[in-house]
Protein backbone atom coordinates (compact mmCIF):
# COMPACT_ATOMS: atom_id res chain seq x y z
CA UNK A 1 0.00 0.00 0.00
CA UNK A 2 1.67 3.03 -1.44
CA UNK A 3 -0.98 5.51 -2.37
CA UNK A 4 0.90 9.25 -3.02
CA UNK A 5 -1.04 12.40 -3.84
CA UNK A 6 1.16 14.93 -5.89
CA UNK A 7 1.17 18.40 -6.92
CA UNK A 8 -1.90 18.37 -9.07
CA UNK A 9 -4.23 17.55 -6.74
CA UNK A 10 -3.00 19.87 -3.77
CA UNK A 11 -6.11 22.37 -4.64
CA UNK A 12 -8.48 19.70 -4.15
CA UNK A 13 -6.31 18.72 -1.09
CA UNK A 14 -6.85 22.18 0.33
CA UNK A 15 -10.53 22.73 -0.34
CA UNK A 16 -11.41 18.86 1.15
CA UNK A 17 -10.10 20.58 4.43
CA UNK A 18 -7.40 17.81 4.81
CA UNK A 19 -5.36 16.76 7.66
CA UNK A 20 -2.35 16.30 7.77
CA UNK A 21 -0.38 13.90 10.15
CA UNK A 22 3.23 15.07 10.24
CA UNK A 23 5.81 12.92 10.95
CA UNK A 24 8.44 14.78 10.47
CA UNK A 25 10.93 16.06 13.55
CA UNK A 26 9.45 18.73 16.50
CA UNK A 27 12.28 20.86 15.30
CA UNK A 28 11.44 20.58 11.61
CA UNK A 29 7.63 21.53 12.13
CA UNK A 30 8.35 24.20 14.01
CA UNK A 31 10.33 25.95 11.46
CA UNK A 32 7.24 25.48 9.15
CA UNK A 33 4.05 23.58 9.12
CA UNK A 34 0.79 23.36 6.74
CA UNK A 35 -2.43 24.73 8.07
CA UNK A 36 -4.36 21.39 9.56
CA UNK A 37 -1.56 19.54 10.21
CA UNK A 38 -0.71 17.65 13.82
CA UNK A 39 3.30 16.37 14.61
CA UNK A 40 3.02 12.85 15.45
CA UNK A 41 6.75 12.28 14.82
CA UNK A 42 8.45 9.14 13.80
CA UNK A 43 11.96 10.17 14.97
CA UNK A 44 11.95 12.72 17.80
CA UNK A 45 14.85 15.24 17.45
CA UNK A 46 17.82 13.29 19.36
CA UNK A 47 17.00 10.57 16.84
CA UNK A 48 16.78 12.10 14.10
CA UNK A 49 19.84 13.84 15.05
CA UNK A 50 21.49 10.45 15.68
CA UNK A 51 20.27 8.84 12.51
CA UNK A 52 21.77 11.51 10.52
CA UNK A 53 24.96 11.26 11.73
CA UNK A 54 24.70 7.30 11.02
CA UNK A 55 23.58 8.37 7.27
CA UNK A 56 26.03 10.44 6.64
CA UNK A 57 28.96 8.45 8.03
CA UNK A 58 27.91 4.81 7.46
CA UNK A 59 25.21 5.33 4.64
CA UNK A 60 21.56 4.36 4.06
CA UNK A 61 21.54 1.14 5.04
CA UNK A 62 22.97 1.56 8.67
CA UNK A 63 21.01 4.71 9.41
CA UNK A 64 17.46 2.56 8.41
CA UNK A 65 18.82 0.39 10.98
CA UNK A 66 19.50 2.35 13.48
CA UNK A 67 16.03 3.93 12.89
CA UNK A 68 14.33 0.49 13.14
CA UNK A 69 16.47 -0.12 16.35
CA UNK A 70 15.46 3.26 17.83
CA UNK A 71 11.57 2.60 16.70
CA UNK A 72 10.82 -0.44 18.17
CA UNK A 73 8.62 -2.57 21.04
CA UNK A 74 6.98 0.20 23.19
CA UNK A 75 8.11 2.96 21.50
CA UNK A 76 7.05 1.63 18.03
CA UNK A 77 3.69 1.04 19.21
CA UNK A 78 2.98 3.86 21.10
CA UNK A 79 3.69 5.85 17.88
CA UNK A 80 1.23 3.35 16.04
CA UNK A 81 -1.47 4.39 18.63
CA UNK A 82 -1.15 7.59 18.22
CA UNK A 83 -0.96 7.86 14.38
CA UNK A 84 -4.44 5.42 14.58
CA UNK A 85 -5.83 7.82 16.81
CA UNK A 86 -5.36 10.80 14.30
CA UNK A 87 -6.44 9.08 11.31
CA UNK A 88 -9.44 7.80 13.02
CA UNK A 89 -10.45 11.05 14.71
CA UNK A 90 -9.82 13.76 11.51
CA UNK A 91 -11.33 13.88 8.68
CA UNK A 92 -9.33 13.24 5.15
CA UNK A 93 -5.83 11.78 6.91
CA UNK A 94 -2.67 12.19 4.87
CA UNK A 95 0.83 11.74 5.84
CA UNK A 96 3.58 14.32 5.25
CA UNK A 97 7.18 14.15 5.96
CA UNK A 98 9.78 16.25 4.77
CA UNK A 99 10.42 15.81 0.88
CA UNK A 100 7.75 12.75 1.27
CA UNK A 101 10.25 9.54 1.23
CA UNK A 102 10.94 7.31 3.82
CA UNK A 103 9.99 8.29 6.58
CA UNK A 104 6.34 8.84 5.58
CA UNK A 105 6.40 5.78 3.71
CA UNK A 106 7.46 3.41 6.92
CA UNK A 107 4.27 4.98 8.60
CA UNK A 108 1.87 4.52 5.97
CA UNK A 109 3.32 0.97 5.56
CA UNK A 110 3.24 0.32 9.45
CA UNK A 111 -0.20 2.24 10.03
CA UNK A 112 -1.66 -0.58 6.67
CA UNK A 113 0.21 -3.88 8.08
CA UNK A 114 -0.40 -3.77 12.07
CA UNK A 115 -3.61 -1.42 11.70
CA UNK A 116 -5.13 -2.15 8.48
CA UNK A 117 -5.41 1.69 7.90
CA UNK A 118 -5.03 2.86 4.13
CA UNK A 119 -3.74 6.49 4.69
CA UNK A 120 -2.48 8.28 1.31
CA UNK A 121 0.68 10.38 1.76
CA UNK A 122 2.03 13.94 -0.22
CA UNK A 123 4.60 12.93 -3.13
CA UNK A 124 7.94 15.04 -2.12
CA UNK A 125 6.41 16.40 1.76
CA UNK A 126 6.21 19.14 3.14
CA UNK A 127 8.86 20.57 0.54
CA UNK A 128 6.31 20.42 -2.20
CA UNK A 129 3.72 21.87 0.21
CA UNK A 130 5.39 24.39 0.72
CA UNK A 131 7.16 25.15 -2.61
CA UNK A 132 3.12 25.12 -3.64
CA UNK A 133 2.01 27.67 -0.93
CA UNK A 134 5.39 30.01 -1.87
CA UNK A 135 3.68 29.97 -5.81
CA UNK A 136 -0.10 30.78 -4.53
CA UNK A 137 1.30 33.94 -2.66
CA UNK A 138 3.21 35.01 -6.28
CA UNK A 139 0.05 34.42 -7.90
CA UNK A 140 -2.14 36.47 -5.64
CA UNK A 141 -0.78 40.28 -7.31
CA UNK A 142 -2.36 38.53 -10.70
CA UNK A 143 -6.01 38.78 -9.44
CA UNK A 144 -6.82 42.03 -9.41
CA UNK A 145 -9.98 42.00 -7.20
CA UNK A 146 -8.39 43.24 -3.94
CA UNK A 147 -10.33 45.94 -1.66
CA UNK A 148 -8.17 46.84 1.51
CA UNK A 149 -9.80 48.59 4.29
CA UNK A 150 -8.49 51.33 6.29
CA UNK A 151 -9.23 53.63 9.14
CA UNK A 152 -7.94 54.69 12.63
CA UNK A 153 -6.94 52.45 15.41
CA UNK A 154 -10.04 51.39 17.04
CA UNK A 155 -12.43 51.58 14.00
CA UNK A 156 -12.88 47.65 14.43
CA UNK A 157 -10.76 46.49 11.34
CA UNK A 158 -10.60 43.34 11.93
CA UNK A 159 -13.99 42.86 13.03
CA UNK A 160 -15.08 44.07 9.70
CA UNK A 161 -12.50 41.60 8.02
CA UNK A 162 -13.89 38.41 9.92
CA UNK A 163 -17.09 39.62 9.14
CA UNK A 164 -16.57 39.13 5.65
CA UNK A 165 -17.32 36.04 3.68
CA UNK A 166 -14.42 36.18 1.54
CA UNK A 167 -11.41 38.22 3.09
CA UNK A 168 -8.14 36.97 5.12
CA UNK A 169 -7.36 38.30 8.82
CA UNK A 170 -3.55 39.04 8.49
CA UNK A 171 -3.17 39.62 12.16
CA UNK A 172 -5.29 36.60 13.22
CA UNK A 173 -3.30 34.18 11.10
CA UNK A 174 0.34 35.96 12.27
CA UNK A 175 -1.51 35.71 15.92
CA UNK A 176 -1.02 38.95 16.64
CA UNK A 177 -3.11 42.21 17.05
CA UNK A 178 -1.09 44.18 14.69
CA UNK A 179 0.43 47.20 17.13
CA UNK A 180 3.20 47.91 19.76
CA UNK A 181 0.29 46.66 21.85
CA UNK A 182 -0.31 43.52 19.65
CA UNK A 183 1.46 41.06 21.10
CA UNK A 184 -0.21 37.76 22.53
CA UNK A 185 -0.22 35.32 25.01
CA UNK A 186 0.31 32.49 22.35
CA UNK A 187 3.31 33.03 20.31
CA UNK A 188 3.44 33.68 17.12
CA UNK A 189 3.94 31.19 14.14
CA UNK A 190 7.39 30.92 12.37
CA UNK A 191 7.72 33.49 8.91
CA UNK A 192 7.05 30.03 7.05
CA UNK A 193 3.90 28.95 8.69
CA UNK A 194 2.38 32.40 8.47
CA UNK A 195 2.95 32.35 4.53
CA UNK A 196 1.49 29.30 4.46
CA UNK A 197 -1.40 30.19 6.10
CA UNK A 198 -2.35 32.98 3.83
CA UNK A 199 -1.68 30.88 0.85
CA UNK A 200 -4.20 28.22 1.80
CA UNK A 201 -6.74 31.08 2.93
CA UNK A 202 -6.23 32.35 -0.08
CA UNK A 203 -7.07 29.24 -2.13
CA UNK A 204 -9.51 27.42 0.45
CA UNK A 205 -11.98 30.50 0.34
CA UNK A 206 -11.18 30.62 -3.64
CA UNK A 207 -10.35 34.11 -3.18
CA UNK A 208 -8.99 34.39 -7.21
CA UNK A 209 -12.54 33.80 -8.53
CA UNK A 210 -14.47 36.41 -6.52
CA UNK A 211 -15.75 39.36 -7.70
CA UNK A 212 -13.71 41.45 -4.60
CA UNK A 213 -12.00 40.14 -1.37
CA UNK A 214 -10.66 41.89 2.00
CA UNK A 215 -7.65 42.65 3.93
CA UNK A 216 -6.96 45.26 6.75
CA UNK A 217 -4.53 47.75 5.50
CA UNK A 218 -1.40 46.84 7.54
CA UNK A 219 2.42 47.90 7.60
CA UNK A 220 4.96 45.44 6.18
CA UNK A 221 5.84 44.07 9.71
CA UNK A 222 2.91 42.03 11.91
CA UNK A 223 4.79 41.44 15.30
CA UNK A 224 7.99 39.61 14.93
CA UNK A 225 6.73 38.39 10.97
CA UNK A 226 6.34 40.39 7.22
CA UNK A 227 3.75 39.93 4.96
CA UNK A 228 5.27 38.53 1.74
CA UNK A 229 6.84 40.89 -0.57
CA UNK A 230 5.17 40.34 -3.53
CA UNK A 231 1.72 40.70 -1.45
CA UNK A 232 3.11 43.54 0.02
CA UNK A 233 3.74 45.74 -2.93
CA UNK A 234 0.03 44.61 -4.09
CA UNK A 235 -1.49 45.33 -0.65
CA UNK A 236 0.13 49.31 -1.63
CA UNK A 237 -1.51 50.14 -4.92
CA UNK A 238 -4.72 48.22 -3.57
CA UNK A 239 -8.01 50.28 -3.83
CA UNK A 240 -8.63 51.24 -0.21
CA UNK A 241 -12.19 51.85 1.95
CA UNK A 242 -12.29 53.75 4.73
CA UNK A 243 -14.02 53.03 8.31
CA UNK A 244 -14.75 56.44 9.90
CA UNK A 245 -16.15 56.09 13.63
CA UNK A 246 -16.46 58.75 16.78
CA UNK A 247 -13.46 58.89 18.92
CA UNK A 248 -15.52 57.13 22.18
CA UNK A 249 -16.31 54.35 20.05
CA UNK A 250 -13.11 53.44 19.19
CA UNK A 251 -11.95 53.93 22.76
CA UNK A 252 -14.12 51.08 23.78
CA UNK A 253 -12.90 48.56 21.07
CA UNK A 254 -9.39 48.96 21.77
CA UNK A 255 -10.33 48.78 25.62
CA UNK A 256 -12.09 45.44 24.69
CA UNK A 257 -9.72 43.90 22.10
CA UNK A 258 -6.58 45.19 23.54
CA UNK A 259 -6.65 45.85 27.33
CA UNK A 260 -9.61 43.16 28.98
CA UNK A 261 -9.43 40.60 25.95
CA UNK A 262 -5.28 40.40 26.81
CA UNK A 263 -5.72 40.45 30.65
CA UNK A 264 -8.43 37.84 30.43
CA UNK A 265 -5.75 35.67 28.85
CA UNK A 266 -3.04 36.58 31.24
CA UNK A 267 -5.51 35.56 33.75
CA UNK A 268 -5.85 32.39 32.40
CA UNK A 269 -2.64 31.36 31.88
CA UNK A 270 -0.77 33.03 34.84
CA UNK A 271 -0.19 31.76 38.28
CA UNK A 272 0.93 34.77 38.86
CA UNK A 273 -0.50 37.94 40.49
CA UNK A 274 -2.24 39.42 37.38
CA UNK A 275 -2.41 42.52 37.78
CA UNK A 276 1.54 42.71 38.04
CA UNK A 277 2.08 40.57 34.57
CA UNK A 278 -0.47 42.55 32.90
CA UNK A 279 0.67 45.54 33.59
CA UNK A 280 4.24 44.54 32.75
CA UNK A 281 3.35 43.71 29.46
CA UNK A 282 1.41 46.92 28.77
CA UNK A 283 4.58 48.90 29.77
CA UNK A 284 7.34 46.63 27.93
CA UNK A 285 5.13 47.35 25.03
CA UNK A 286 4.38 51.26 25.87
CA UNK A 287 8.56 51.48 26.23
CA UNK A 288 8.54 50.55 22.46
CA UNK A 289 7.65 53.88 21.01
CA UNK A 290 8.48 55.79 23.68
CA UNK A 291 10.79 57.82 21.63
CA UNK A 292 7.85 58.87 19.24
CA UNK A 293 5.94 59.62 21.72
CA UNK A 294 7.65 61.80 23.40
CA UNK A 295 8.60 61.82 27.41
CA UNK A 296 5.86 63.78 28.28
CA UNK A 297 3.22 61.94 27.20
CA UNK A 298 4.91 58.70 27.92
CA UNK A 299 5.24 59.66 31.68
CA UNK A 300 1.66 60.14 31.91
CA UNK A 301 0.61 57.10 30.38
CA UNK A 302 3.20 55.38 32.13
CA UNK A 303 1.23 56.53 35.25
CA UNK A 304 -2.06 55.92 34.11
CA UNK A 305 -1.14 52.41 33.70
CA UNK A 306 0.56 51.94 37.43
CA UNK A 307 -2.59 53.11 38.88
CA UNK A 308 -4.64 51.01 36.58
CA UNK A 309 -2.24 47.74 37.95
CA UNK A 310 -3.99 48.43 41.42
CA UNK A 311 -7.36 47.06 39.90
CA UNK A 312 -8.61 44.06 38.76
CA UNK A 313 -11.86 44.22 35.61
CA UNK A 314 -14.05 46.68 36.75
CA UNK A 315 -15.67 50.38 36.08
CA UNK A 316 -12.64 51.85 37.69
CA UNK A 317 -10.08 49.75 35.85
CA UNK A 318 -12.14 50.34 32.34
CA UNK A 319 -11.80 54.34 33.59
CA UNK A 320 -8.18 54.61 33.69
CA UNK A 321 -7.69 52.68 30.77
CA UNK A 322 -9.75 54.46 29.20
CA UNK A 323 -7.74 58.13 29.74
CA UNK A 324 -4.29 56.78 28.70
CA UNK A 325 -5.83 55.13 25.47
CA UNK A 326 -7.11 58.45 24.70
CA UNK A 327 -3.61 59.99 25.18
CA UNK A 328 -2.55 57.11 23.05
CA UNK A 329 -4.72 57.67 20.15
CA UNK A 330 -4.94 61.67 19.89
CA UNK A 331 -1.20 62.04 20.55
CA UNK A 332 0.80 59.23 18.91
CA UNK A 333 -1.92 56.86 16.80
CA UNK A 334 -4.24 59.42 15.06
CA UNK A 335 -1.12 61.78 14.13
CA UNK A 336 0.86 59.36 13.17
CA UNK A 337 -2.25 57.48 10.58
CA UNK A 338 -3.09 60.66 8.97
CA UNK A 339 0.73 61.85 7.45
CA UNK A 340 0.50 58.06 6.25
CA UNK A 341 -3.24 58.66 4.91
CA UNK A 342 -2.52 61.54 3.22
CA UNK A 343 0.29 58.90 0.52
CA UNK A 344 -2.74 57.11 0.23
CA UNK A 345 -5.32 59.32 -0.75
CA UNK A 346 -5.43 58.89 -4.24
CA UNK A 347 -6.84 55.47 -3.58
CA UNK A 348 -9.44 55.77 -1.50
CA UNK A 349 -13.06 54.78 -3.50
CA UNK A 350 -15.28 54.98 -0.16
CA UNK A 351 -15.08 56.56 2.99
CA UNK A 352 -17.78 55.98 5.83
CA UNK A 353 -19.16 53.96 9.05
CA UNK A 354 -19.22 50.87 9.30
CA UNK A 355 -22.83 50.44 8.63
CA UNK A 356 -22.60 52.80 5.65
CA UNK A 357 -19.89 50.28 4.88
CA UNK A 358 -22.41 47.37 5.31
CA UNK A 359 -24.95 49.32 2.74
CA UNK A 360 -22.10 49.91 0.27
CA UNK A 361 -20.92 46.44 -0.36
CA UNK A 362 -24.57 45.02 -0.32
CA UNK A 363 -24.54 47.24 -3.44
Amino acid sequence: MSKTIGSASFVSLIKNQASFLDVRAPIEFEQGSIPGSVNLPLLNDGQREAVGKTYRKYGKDEAIYLGQRLISGNTKKSRLFEWANFCENHENPTICCHRGGLRSQIVQNWLYEEKGIEVPRISGGYKALRLFAIDALEKIPATPNLLIIGGKTGTAKTQIINGLPHAIDLEGLANHRGSAFGNRIEPQPSQASFENKIAYQYILNGLAEQTKFFMEDESRMIGSLNIPLPLYDFMRTSPIVLINSKLEERIEIILNDYIISNYKEYASRSEENNANIFSRYLLSSLGKIRKRLGDQNYEAIKAKMHQASNYEISDTFKEIHREWIQILIQKYYDPMYEYQLRKKEDRIIFEGTRKEFSEWIQK
